[in-house]
């Protein structure tokens, strides 16, 4: 059985209502994604069920009146991913690709089974982590959740030997091996993820989240309408010709980057400290098209 093609269908399911145990079994024998038409064990499926709640970031409850399950939140499902990945397996199947086109997978996910199961067991993870920035280094970590961004896996973990988190690319993680459970008071307490990101852009955590107001030029404000830059996203001001957003975020690198990639349709408004380094990026940025030279300086 694909696990992770069962926790799409079993979060597709439950979105749309309750249900018990056995019907959960009667359904999954009758659906075209058990290729492999095994039956759904009651140890399986808590496995499972586990494993769906760490990758979608929802809880599946069971109402004991009724033993029935079902998604606490449904409005946390990331329908993003789940359309993604439910698609992606349609066209596989069907073998359409010509009907069909896809983002390249995301990379790390050989990695993704390992690092899902060390969080589920709450145990810790030895690896080597080799970046292009630095020399490859050992680490043991904790890790807490992992989060989809831009086409890359990551995790977010906690070293057993410092004091604050950290946040790893999948993809570069070499001699992964998961390790015995780490003792009761190296454990962090419980983090949410969406508490963790809450103030974040991308997977970058700031400090000191601040007020941003941005102005979007028609027709990128409509854009920006249907498809917020980040939940605390509201309309100030808004004419025929741009909207005034106002968000609460942290200005951090994944943030300036996205402003950025509106071009010319988006410009900061305020705080003048934030807009006066999105000048300098430009202007360095103008430098370095007339030159052909680096004007880049690290963040």
């Amino acid at each position: 059985m694909n696990k992770y093609i069962f926790c799409l269908w079993l979060v597709g399911k439950l979105k749309r209502r309750k249900m018990t145990l056995s019907e959960i079994r009667e359904d999954w024998d009758k659906s075209y994604l058990n290729e492999d038409r095994k039956p759904l064990g009651a140890r399986t499926f808590q496995r499972y069920r586990e494993c769906a709640e760490m990758i979608f970031n929802v809880i599946i409850e069971c109402d004991k009146s009724t033993n029935s399950y079902f998604i606490k939140d449904k409005s946390s499902v990331d329908e993003w991913l789940v359309s993604a990945l439910r698609v992606r397996h349609l066209s596989n199947m069907v073998n359409h690709s010509a009907l069909i086109q896809l983002e390249d997978s995301p990379s790390g996910s050989e990695n993704l089974d390992i690092v899902l199961q060390a969080c589920i067991n709450k145990k810790s993870l030895s690896l080597t982590y080799k970046s292009p920035y630095q020399p490859a280094k050992h680490i043991t970590c904790i890790p807490l959740f992992v989060r989809l961004y831009k086409q890359r896996w990551y995790v977010v973990t906690k070293p057993t030997d410092k004091d604050y988190f950290s946040v790893l690319a999948l993809e570069r993680m070499l001699d992964i091996e998961e390790q015995n459970a780490p003792q009761n008071n190296l454990l962090p307490k419980e983090i949410k993820p969406e508490e963790f990101f809450k103030n974040s852009f991308g997977i970058i955590c700031g400090d000191n989240p601040v007020k941003i107001v941005v102005r979007a030029f028609w027709p990128q404000n409509q854009y920006l309408i249907e498809t917020p830059l980040h939940h605390s996203q509201k309309v100030l001001d808004s004419t025929k010709n741009w909207t005034d957003f106002e968000l609460y975020l942290s200005p951090t690198y994944d943030l300036k980057q996205e402003l950025l990639w509106n071009r010319d349709k988006l410009a900061v408004i305020s705080p003048q400290w934030l807009k006066d380094e999105v000048i300098d990026i430009l202007e360095r940025m103008i430098n370095s098209y007339r030159t052909g030279l680096p004007f880049c300086k690290d963040e």
